[in-house]
């Protein structure tokens, strides 16, 4: 769906949250038209056979700790040990799903393009990168998996200095067409004049610039293939030096102690005509879709929803209202299990629509967000329910 008929996609989300489980149910329909799925455009499911997988390439036991991400457009291999990027190969394969689920590791990566990662924390001008890890199987922390999205912490970085060893570190995000890599400071002291830096040097294949407002892109002259990279929302510059993409966060003024900062590069792996995409990707990112929501059940009310840019999605805040419950909601410090259960066992719906406000298919990802890990999320603690792409 494009701009040009400037058309809402109207979605019913029907969610059960019970004993911490959430269940989707969506329905789909757009105005003036029957609830049948025939009256769905076509082009809504051009992303039905996108995929993403994350394993362990050995076993973290006994093995070398290289996790391994593979989607329909990229695959990367990282080495947590080093903080390295063993592998970040664009293919194009129509492999289907379940064929891939069955290769091993040499199929998975016939080949390997080593991308240079270098991040770290200044203060007061002297950088301290980031070179090793804890050595823990539990510092590289699994935040989310499934089908879609990836996403990996890895935290108590020993090069980080001044900083909360839990609070901070490296996060790694994954969707089927995007990738994000975004160092989260957290001091724990007050400081000033501080700089959070990520960089990455590709191949030098990638030898041809070019720019869109403030996205970039690395071009294999040879075949249009390449990366689209963006900055961070947090981060302050972009630049590009041959190869090397250089994110900075710079931050003069105070950084209080227990607040996040971040800086970080996001990136579109593209197999051909990268010059088009580029147009696409920056359109998508500068002008997202609209999406407004609201909760119809138990209680009729609009909720909060928000682009976060570093993790691509729209994340729809849920609430917790207290309908029947004589209990009142958990204080958000409180652990989980706690009073605020008996009002999440029940049944939610959200009704949300989304606007194009351009003349090109976007992309649309969604988090139907509820826990304390949400900006202004109810006390539950981490529920949500990532859905799949809908092409809008």
């Amino acid at each position: 769906m494009n701009g040009d008929n400037m058309k809402n996609l109207n979605i019913i989300i029907i969610s059960l949250i019970l004993s911490g489980m959430l269940s989707l149910l969506a329905s789909c329909q757009t105005p003036q038209s029957s609830s049948s799925l025939d009256s769905i455009p076509m082009k809504a499911y051009d992303n039905q056979q996108d995929y993403s997988f994350m394993w362990w390439k050995k076993t973290i036991k006994t093995g070398n700790q290289i996790f391994a991400i593979k989607t329909n457009n990229y695959t990367m291999a990282f080495d947590y040990p080093n903080l390295s990027i063993n592998d970040l190969s664009i293919h194009n394969s129509k492999k289907p799903e379940d064929l891939v689920l069955r290769e091993t590791n040499e199929q998975s990566f016939p080949v390997e393009n080593h991308v240079e990662l270098n991040f770290g924390f200044s203060v007061n001008g002297d950088m301290s990168w980031c070179k090793t890890t804890s050595g823990r199987d539990d510092d590289c922390q699994l935040i989310a998996t499934g089908k879609y999205f990836q996403r990996r912490f890895i935290t108590n970085l020993p090069d980080l200095k001044s900083c909360s060893a839990f609070d901070s570190g490296l996060e790694i995000s994954s969707w089927p067409d995007r990738l994000s890599f975004i160092l989260k400071v957290t001091p724990d002291e007050d400081l000033k004049n501080v700089a959070v830096v990520t960089n990455l040097k590709f191949p030098s294949k990638y030898s041809e610039l070019l720019e869109k407002g403030g996205v970039k892109a690395l071009k294999n002259p040879i075949d249009g293939s390449g990366f689209i990279i963006l900055k961070s929302t947090d981060a302050t510059s972009i630049s590009v030096t041959g190869t090397t993409v250089n994110v900075i966060l710079e931050k003069e003024d105070l950084s209080q102690a227990g607040k996040e900062i971040n800086s970080g590069i996001i990136i579109y792996p593209i197999s051909a005509d990268i010059d088009s995409k580029l147009n696409e990707i920056a359109e998508l990112e500068e002008q997202p879709l609209l999406v407004s929501a609201e909760q119809i059940a138990p209680k009729k009310t609009p909720l909060k929803v928000v682009y976060n840019k570093d993790l691509g999605w729209h994340e729809v805040i849920l609430r917790t209202d207290n309908i029947e419950s004589n209990k009142p909601a958990a204080d958000p410090n409180e652990s989980n299990p706690g009073p605020q259960d008996d009002l999440n066992n029940r049944m939610e719906r959200v009704k949300f629509s989304v606007k194009n406000p351009s003349g090109s298919d976007k992309v649309l990802r969604l988090n139907f967000a509820k826990g304390r890990l949400t900006q202004d999320g109810s006390s539950v603690f981490g529920i949500s329910g990532i859905s799949g792409f809908f092409a809008i």
